[in-house]
């Protein structure tokens, strides 16, 4: 999980069917892997199709329970949402996820998932478009801030129109050598209820000075291979014996079978190839051999020599 040292009690995670994903630290040498006690970068394994939700948890010994707190998330910068916690909400600490937003279709409301999925590429020239899509692509930026929630409004909120606004493809020259593979859409449509009224707050903290950032880079495994985020296996065939796992020797000795199997079943076709074309020349010598149209020569002769009659008249 993302903490950040100055925020203890305070953790976030991306979580797909309740499992908080895997993370893995910026490389040591980068300047992403800068200390910093407000902020936090971490990748993470995206697989194209997962619904995957934002959990946050307040832990008892967070600092900040005793204020309305607003969360404010950026999902590859062309999905935004925000949303308030009053402080009697989370006085004793809580945990909540987040994972779909919602859209306004006529006059109706509904409900959309967050999902992983593939980002294309092609092979042409950068547009406009292309720069603007993949300026932030690949990354989940949350924001978190303190507020004063001084009311409810008398209005109700307004959603923006349900559209997939994330283009399939994009050009390759656009990404500039980064590996990334992976874009967040949104899923099926569900129905939602009425939009609730907005709030009225006011900022503790600044909007561009939040108190914590949190940001999550997904990719596929290749990508963090790339990348250098996570170093390439290393074969089981080329580890040592005795730095695998049962499990691990029980994979080893399996492919090694398989291997054997393999090389069994060559040699036996091999046999079976060679052991044809021995036959076929074996005949072939037969019919073209001159000793043994010779012979069978001779033999004809004796045959016909042996019927000539002798007698005398």
């Amino acid at each position: 999980m993302a903490i950040l040292t100055s925020f203890p009690g305070l953790d976030v995670e991306i979580v797909v069917d309740g499992t908080a994903l895997r993370e893995y630290d910026p490389p040591a040498d980068s300047d992403e892997n800068i200390a910093d006690d407000t902020s936090s970068i971490k990748y993470i394994e995206a697989q194209p199709g997962q619904e995957f939700g934002i959990r946050f948890t307040l832990g008892r010994q967070f600092r900040y329970l005793k204020n309305d707190l607003c969360f404010r998330a950026s999902l590859d910068a062309t999905m935004k949402r925000r949303w308030s916690s009053n402080k009697d909400d989370h006085a004793r600490g809580t945990t909540f996820t987040v994972d779909s937003i919602k859209r306004s279709v006529g006059e109706q409301n509904v409900l959309r998932k967050f999902v992983f999925s593939t980002l294309t590429t092609e092979d042409r020239q950068v547009n406009g478009l292309d720069e603007a899509q993949v300026s932030n692509i690949g990354q989940i930026v949350l924001k978190l801030h303190r507020i004063e929630i001084r009311g409810r409004g008398s209005t109700r909120y307004k959603y923006a129109q349900n559209d997939d606004r994330v283009a399939n493809s994009t050009a390759e020259k656009a990404l500039k050598g980064r590996s990334i593979s992976r874009k967040i859409e949104l899923g099926a449509t569900l129905p939602s209820g009425r939009a609730g009224y907005q709030l009225l707050k006011d900022y503790i903290d600044p909007k561009d000075r939040p108190f914590a950032v949190f940001t999550f880079r997904h990719r596929s495994m290749d990508d963090l291979y790339a990348e250098m985020i996570v170093p390439r296996p290393i074969p089981l065939e080329d580890r040592e014996p005795e730095s695998l796992s049962l499990e691990e020797m029980r994979e080893l000795v399996r492919r090694q079978e398989a291997d054997l199997q393999n090389l069994r079943r060559q040699i036996e076709d091999n046999r079976a190839k060679l052991s044809g074309t021995q036959g076929i020349k074996h005949e072939l010598k037969r019919e073209h051999d001159p000793e043994f149209e010779e012979s069978s020569g001779s033999a004809f002769r004796r045959r016909c020599i042996e019927t000539v009659d002798l007698t005398d008249d």
